[in-house]
């Protein structure tokens, strides 16, 4: 019946998917001790996780002003809400108070990263991905996310290294391998950007690469092969 206990069930429950369980387990560690944050963090995730996104908000928003406003996960949690509610500016300022204190979060930092790319301060973007692959030089994501930051400032060189960089770690990314394409094509490398193309198909179906592949062929003046491309 110790508060530490009630919660480490809770948290067993909420692994094995059985959220309703475990939040009855982290409401009895509160019922022992109300100022328990590490329970009561963990019952905001639950909450979140099944859809009381506002619920959870006030949780970690609490834990914030009453407990812990060093607590990063607190932040980092916020920061998640607000990105998914499309406030990228509040995201960001959460996500800067989490790695504030704790540096080495990296979904924090590829979170933030992920709201400057979508506001186009692309520069601020890949300082975010940098920090990441600096935490993790295995973190094929970072590599994608910079590559696409390369794509955008029509770096598109740079942005093939990010994006050969990334299959490396994780070969079956059709997007990815999308992406090349595209960059390939930008460079006129357009034998290349075929071979990639036809990887990224084979993965996925997508119209987006088979209209590339099209108008590809149609630049080479395969006229048949663009057809079925485009059908």
């Amino acid at each position: 019946n110790q508060p530490s206990t009630l919660n480490n069930i809770g948290r067993c429950y909420k692994d094995l998917n059985k959220n309703k369980e475990a939040i009855v387990y982290f409401d009895k560690a509160l019922a022992k001790d109300q100022n328990f944050y590490i329970a009561k963090y963990n019952k905001g995730e639950t909450l979140y996780t099944i859809g009381k996104k506002e619920e959870a908000k006030i949780i970690f928003k609490e834990i914030i002003v009453k407990h812990n406003e060093t607590f990063p996960l607190a932040y980092y949690s916020l920061g998640v809400y607000a990105a998914d509610n499309d406030n990228k500016e509040e995201a960001i300022t959460m996500f800067n108070q989490c790695t504030k204190y704790d540096s080495e979060n990296i979904n924090a930092h590829l979170k933030k990263g992920n709201c400057y790319y979508r506001l186009h301060r692309i520069t601020e973007a890949m300082e975010c991905y940098d920090c990441v692959i600096n935490l993790d030089n295995e973190h094929s994501l970072a590599y994608f996310n910079k590559g696409n930051c390369f794509k955008e400032l029509n770096q598109h060189e740079n942005a093939i290294k990010m994006y050969d960089k990334s299959l490396s770690l994780f070969p079956r990314d059709p997007v990815c391998l999308l992406n090349k394409a595209l960059c390939l094509n930008y460079i006129a490398n357009q034998s290349e950007a075929l071979i990639s193309l036809d990887k990224s198909i084979e993965l996925k179906q997508n119209y987006k690469a088979h209209y590339l592949k099209g108008t590809i062929m149609m630049e080479l003046h395969k006229r048949q092969k663009a057809i079925i491309s485009f059908n």
